[in-house]
């Protein structure tokens, strides 16, 4: 009896010790509103790493009926609310140094999914093909204006997703739907009950959420949480700046111009960092020095002092590196300039954001496979697939260290036999022996892709005269993309190769394909001479003037 009641009194311990250690998590309660000024029909709330993936949420939590949530932040200084509900874009807010215990309450309404104006080509993917867009099917067009589909199906169910529908080419929800689920990257799957052995699904595009509301997404928080809101206008203002030149940039492409003479009025959204990184807060300071440094990526010029105040703000044992890692090496080359890799290299174990070593040791890496250090790329590439394995986002550039990999400068280009789109015949890596030749693994929805269009029909033009050849093979969903893309965007006056089913696999696993646009430029001879980022925008004509002379 004296044993039962001190296992009582030890477990009550137990469990007071944990409820004081939970309590001194914050938590984040709120009210969460549809574009249309109602509660969702489902929608969740999710604690992610700052920056992080939405697939890769630490803390969810779904919102009630009437829109009211709460959740509890995990332990640690950076992190994100991601909040996904059906019809709706996700939204993400950026929460940092959240301290224990602490109570925010805020009220969100979303934005509605960027709908297009104008549906022609609305597919569907679903659980009979795996939701794989290559396997998308169109949905037949009706009189009404409705899209309609229908499947035979063993299951009482049949999950799907509309494709064709939004501006970005994202699978989101349908307007059909017996009920919801969470698909686990930010968009839902709907569902919908079979009936004698099939599942039919109407797309409506009346039923669509649309809103005239220039304010959305809005996002309200106490005032007493002023810096949060700070945080969240910083980020909006970046975004914000992102989409207009996305937009300015996608009507300059179709111009056809190259990028070299591409200008964007950046002095508003610089003015306002650059007042923000003097923030007597500085975790906003910071926070904006981080975002003003992604507009480097956006053709935004960036004054060399600029770059000196960012690290100067963020050195390199700053944690906060965690959320912009990718960015670490640019930063400290545009102050460090021709002294950045001996720099990192003796600063290493200075940085703090474990994410931001493994992005430091890619570049080290690469600078090794560049200057044929055997053992040190060795040492680098064992190290990244030990101690950063959970850091997905490196994994493109990894693959491409490997020490074994066969699709590397030096070696012979991988046999091949393909089908070209413009010819009935078959092309093979015989056949373009005796020329240099670029072969360009792409697609119509990869944007990196499409951005090297100009500078790609520029050295096609300087040098197809000088014993040059471009040979573009397509990872797209549809042979008909790829047709209306030269139709309608560029030419491509090149070879072409189509790639679907088991020939795509084939030729991605002959060329150790993780990630697309992925160049490749062969000599005379077969071999291999320069690969990835020796082939991408400025540095591609430089690499072929050294094997070709100016053209």
């Amino acid at each position: 009896m004296r044993s039962t009641y001190l296992i009582g009194l030890l477990l009550l311990f137990i469990l007071a010790i944990s409820c004081e250690k939970d309590t001194k998590r914050s938590i984040i309660r709120g009210q969460l509103d549809g574009a249309d000024g109602q509660p969702p029909e489902l929608a969740h709330v999710h604690m992610i790493e700052l920056g992080g993936n939405p697939f890769e949420s630490v803390v969810r939590e779904k919102v009630d009926k009437d829109g009211y949530f709460a959740i509890k932040t995990p332990e640690g200084r950076y992190w994100e609310l991601l909040i996904t509900a059906v019809d709706h874009h996700p939204l993400r807010i950026p929460l940092i140094d959240i301290k224990p215990e602490q109570a925010l309450n805020v009220s969100v309404s979303l934005q509605p999914h960027d709908y297009l104006t104008d549906f022609k080509d609305v597919r569907i993917i679903g659980d009979w093909n795996d939701f794989d867009f290559d396997k998308a099917n169109y949905m037949r067009p009706r009189m009404d204006g409705s899209f309609w589909f229908r499947k035979k199906s063993p299951n009482d169910t049949m999950a799907y997703q509309l494709v064709g529908v939004e501006t970005n080419n994202r699978s989101v929800n349908g307007t059909m739907a017996d009920y919801h689920v969470y698909d686990g990257g930010g968009d839902y799957v709907s569902v919908v009950r079979t009936k004698d052995g099939f599942g039919t699904v109407i797309f409506n595009p009346d039923d669509v959420i649309r809103s005239k509301k220039k304010d959305l997404p809005k996002i309200s928080f106490e005032p007493k949480q002023k810096d949060i809101q700070e945080l969240i206008a910083i980020r909006n203002r970046v975004l914000k700046t992102k989409n207009e030149v996305t937009a300015a940039l996608e009507i300059y492409r179709k111009l056809k111009r190259g990028l070299d003479a591409f200008s964007y009025d950046a002095s508003e959204v610089l003015s306002f960092l650059k007042e923000k990184m003097n923030s007597e807060n500085k975790q906003i300071a910071k926070f904006a020095a981080l975002n003003l440094m992604e507009l480097m990526y956006l053709h935004i010029e960036l004054k060399p002092e600029t770059y000196e105040r960012i690290i100067d703000l963020v050195p390199l044992e700053d944690p906060m590196w965690d959320i912009k890692p990718m960015m670490i090496v640019d930063a400290f080359s545009k102050v460090k300039k021709d002294q950045t890799v001996d720099y990192l290299r003796n600063n290493f174990n200075r940085i703090a954001s474990h994410k931001a070593q493994a992005v430091v040791l890619v570049e080290l890496g690469f600078w090794a496979k560049k200057e044929d250090k055997v053992d040190e790329l060795h040492s680098i590439y064992n190290r990244l697939k030990n101690e950063y394995d959970d850091f997905n986002e490196i994994d493109y550039y990894v693959n491409q260290l490997n020490p074994a990999s066969n699709v590397t400068e030096g070696k012979a280009v991988p046999d091949f036999e393909v089908q070209l789109l413009d010819e009935e015949k078959s092309l093979t890596n015989e056949d373009l022996q005796g020329s240099y030749y670029l072969i360009d693994f792409w697609a119509t929805w990869c944007k990196p892709c499409v951005n090297e269009m100009p500078v790609l029909h520029r050295v096609y033009e300087q040098f197809k005269d000088h014993n040059f050849k471009i040979l573009s093979m397509s990872f797209d969903k549809s042979v008909k993309d790829v047709e209306k893309f030269r139709d309608k965007e560029w030419r491509m006056p090149w070879l072409h190769v189509y790639l679907e089913g088991e020939k795509r696999r084939i030729m991605s696993d002959k060329f150790e394909i993780a990630g697309i646009p992925k160049p490749i430029l062969i000599d005379p001879e077969g071999i291999i001479i320069a690969t990835e980022a020796e082939l991408r925008g400025q540095r591609l004509e430089e690499t072929l003037k050294k094997y070709l002379g100016d053209g």
